[in-house]
């Protein structure tokens, strides 16, 4: 039963989260391509390649906690970098507020 499992500390996705029938996700490659790489500027283009190719013919039975933890690190700064890079430009549409400031004393 669930009750009596040994208890796992939280795992972010590791690299078979990424790699859907033998190649990267769409998403994933994308923002790990060369392009998205150089124009971002944070990582070496060819040490993220070198890395890649590592799993060209497929995943290994037995992937090692480094290889997991480079994936979730190259992945997600290059998510945020892209996120940081394209800010909201729409305000909020003042009729979609749930309350004005001054309706919490007249509410009461």
């Amino acid at each position: 039963s669930i009750l009596n499992r040994p208890k796992l500390p939280y795992q972010a996705p590791d690299l078979r989260s990424f790699y859907a029938g033998g190649r990267l996700s769409d998403m994933a490659a994308d923002a790990l391509s060369p392009a998205r790489i150089k124009d971002y500027g944070i990582f070496d283009e060819a040490h993220v390649r070198r890395f890649l190719g590592k799993f060209e013919r497929g995943i290994p039975v037995e992937i090692g906690y480094r290889d997991n933890m480079i994936i979730t690190f190259l992945l997600t700064t290059q998510l945020a970098r892209h996120w940081a890079g394209r800010p909201r430009l729409a305000t909020l549409d003042e009729r979609r507020k749930t309350i004005e400031v001054s309706d919490w004393r007249e509410a009461g």
